[in-house]
């Protein structure tokens, strides 16, 4: 999307800029990363369902700035 605004704003005709975004917009929906994205990027690469991994948090330790 930015190349096609670089174009627009280099003055490239409508139609050109019109074409390059239906190009972007199928590049986008054929686009595995855009298709994760869509789908909350809930599957890996594999089509397979990414495990979730639950975040448990470890007791932090003070440690003693005296040396004591």
């Amino acid at each position: 999307s930015y190349g096609i605004e670089a174009g627009r704003l280099a003055g490239l005709p409508p139609t050109v800029i019109q074409r390059a975004r239906e190009v972007m917009g199928q590049i986008e929906k054929h686009s595995k990363i855009a298709v994760g994205l869509r789908k909350g990027a809930q599957f890996n690469g594999n089509g397979r369902r990414r495990k979730r991994r639950s975040v448990q948090e470890e007791p932090v330790e003070q440690l003693d700035i005296f040396g004591s």
